[in-house]
């Protein structure tokens, strides 16, 4: 079972304050309950999903091929290629999808996969049910329909008033068609792409929809980065408690399997592909002498935690790159000791991440969670 959390920090890369502090107890609480590693200090080499993901699922850490969007109307992103994919397939595994439209994994290894489900969200009914007001029910609506269309939407990029309030939200009905659809097989692969805790911030710890909130209707989804202080301190609050729902739903996923006999036999993968992203500042080449630590780790923490069959609770506090814990979790889904060949684990060099504006891309060498 593989469960990606977008934009999810590790536990290590929250901000010093208080509210921040005690989310990350419950993170570390609930990984401990369900007895995964968790690895607090892990993170990405790249701030964007694309780029994060098609590295990640290919275990590289390259710097050239920088993911790009096709330029075609209704195309979605998508990874068009999957070594950790065509990996379990060859190990007799069928991969049942659960995503979003905001990236395709279906596309990569097709004949590996068994079931692919994408859901579409927001559509009219959850919009006439949670947004409570007409004008902000038609932005909503308005601004999902020109985002649909990648030219219109490079068309109108500078209309930020309209766009803006573009929303991709996490869907329940995928974790709980996943756990039907084990139940029902009680074998094979699993894998979801939740949009948790992703902007906008709608859900409540609970994972109750709320647009009536001021702080999301001020500050929606674009631009996230570069945030004025006060404004990133409201983020954060409405960022804390999707982390909370996100983990809700995976404690919900995770009871109904040991009720079902399933737990204690699974390998079970959760983590992001990024951080927060609510930073002070943009990580771009041209700020690189302006980020602080604290952007770094809102930038580039992400979560990664394992659990293995009968397996127990242990923490990592060492620095490791996303692409370098999908190729280990990939070696310990197939039950070896030693490196498989097709494995080549990236080099664990000097951490180091990508920042944007650069042209061929050049590598930062900084460990983010260093002490400054």
């Amino acid at each position: 079972i593989h469960v990606l959390l977008d934009g999810f920090i590790g536990p290590d890369g929250l901000p010093p304050q208080d509210a921040p502090q005690a989310v990350r107890s419950d993170i570390q609480e609930f990984f401990r309950e369900y007895d995964f590693e968790l690895y607090n200090r892990a993170y990405s080499q790249y701030h964007a999903t694309e780029d994060s993901l098609t590295r990640a699922f290919n275990f590289t850490s390259d710097d050239a091929n920088l993911f790009t969007k096709s330029f075609l109307l209704h195309e979605n992103f998508s990874i068009n290629e999957n070594r950790y994919f065509e990996f379990l397939h060859k190990r007799g595994y069928t991969i049942n999808i659960y995503q979003s439209e905001s990236v395709d994994f279906c596309k990569a290894a097709p004949e590996a996969i068994g079931r692919c489900m994408i859901y579409t969200i927001p559509n009219l009914k959850t919009v006439r049910d949670n947004v409570p007001t007409a004008l902000l029910r038609l932005k909503i609506l308005v601004s999902n329909l020109f985002n649909q269309s990648f030219l219109i939407g490079q068309f109108l990029s500078s209309k930020n008033w309209l766009l803006s309030w573009g929303v991709t939200l996490y869907q329940p009905r995928a974790l709980e068609e996943l756990g039907n659809d084990l139940e029902d097989t009680r074998s094979g692969a699993y894998f979801a792409h939740l949009l948790l805790p992703h902007a906008p911030f709608v859900y409540t710890q609970d994972c109750q929809p709320d647009y009536s909130s001021e702080s999301w209707e001020r500050f929606p989804a674009r631009p996230l980065m570069g945030n004025a202080a006060e404004i990133r301190a409201v983020r954060y609050l409405r960022y804390l408690d999707q982390v909370s729902c996100a983990l809700g739903e995976l404690g919900r996923l995770f009871d109904r399997l040991r009720v079902s006999g399933l737990y204690d036999e699974a390998t079970i993968v959760v983590h992001g592909d990024h951080g927060s992203r609510i930073s002070l500042l943009e990580p771009s080449w041209s700020n690189r002498h302006k980020l602080t630590p604290e952007d770094y780790r809102d930038m580039y923490s992400t979560l990664f935690a394992i659990k293995l069959p009968d397996g127990g609770y242990r923490e990592h506090t060492e620095p490791v790159a996303l692409n370098v814990l999908m190729s280990r979790a990939a070696m310990k889904i197939s039950g070896k000791d030693r490196m498989d060949p097709e494995l080549i684990e990236p080099s664990e060099e000097m951490p180091f991440i990508y920042l944007s504006g650069q042209s061929p891309l050049r590598r930062q060498d900084i460990d983010i969670f260093a002490k400054p």
